[in-house]
């Protein structure tokens, strides 16, 4: 996975480790390839492109092109179908409001997957990086709604992509768990013990 180097993420790592201990906070950072394959948008753009180039190649020669049009067309779908799972292809194939559901739904699945709703005090928080698509989403257990105001994350959301689009992924990412280690620090402080729950390293999936 390429968002971060080796030493990136033993800088988040250690960041992760560095704020749990001054907070009952859990934080995991998850990073996956892609939320989805995209299927469907992706077939229906490879499918109008295939069937232009089907028409042009039957208009440009009708008797020699339109035995094989079809499979000259064939192709091309295939390719463009292959060529829209490059990463900014897809971006501008896909509509944002499937990107936006498809990262939202993996994010609730890692927060599942990742153990993020087990901790005593329901104070998990996961951040998801999807690579792909270059989003990025918050969640976090009912401990910290019930203390936080979370609806103010946008902000820490829109930070971090921007540094991935900057090729700041891993300085965008530990200045998020910073901050957000500053918010818990004051709403949910460790009281006694303090258990590090969760895995402080980051977590790398395909999909």
């Amino acid at each position: 996975m390429g968002v971060f180097s080796d030493q990136e993420r033993a800088d988040i790592a250690g960041a992760i480790r560095e704020i749990e201990e001054r907070t009952a906070g859990e934080l995991v950072v998850h990073v996956v390839e892609r939320s989805a394959d995209y299927a469907a948008p992706r077939g229906l753009a490879s499918l109008a492109v295939g069937l232009g180039l089907a028409k042009v190649l039957v208009l440009e020669s009708p008797s020699t092109l339109s035995v094989w049009s079809l499979e000259v067309a064939g192709l091309g779908v295939a390719l463009i179908y292959l060529a829209t799972g490059i990463p900014w292809l897809l971006r501008r194939v896909v509509p944002p409001r499937n990107l936006h559901r498809a990262v939202h739904q993996r994010a609730l699945r890692a927060f599942t997957e990742d153990r993020v709703h087990v901790t005593k005090d329901a104070t998990g928080v996961l951040i998801l990086i999807s690579e792909a698509e270059r989003r990025v989403e918050i969640l976090a257990d009912a401990g910290i709604h019930a203390r936080v105001g979370t609806s103010g994350w946008e902000k820490y959301v829109a930070d971090l992509i921007a540094a991935i689009r900057e090729r700041r992924a891993g300085a965008g990412t530990v200045d998020l768990i910073r901050a957000l280690g500053r918010e818990l620090q004051a709403a949910v402080p460790p009281v006694g013990d303090n258990p590090d729950e969760l895995a402080n390293e980051v977590i790398v999936s395909k999909s």
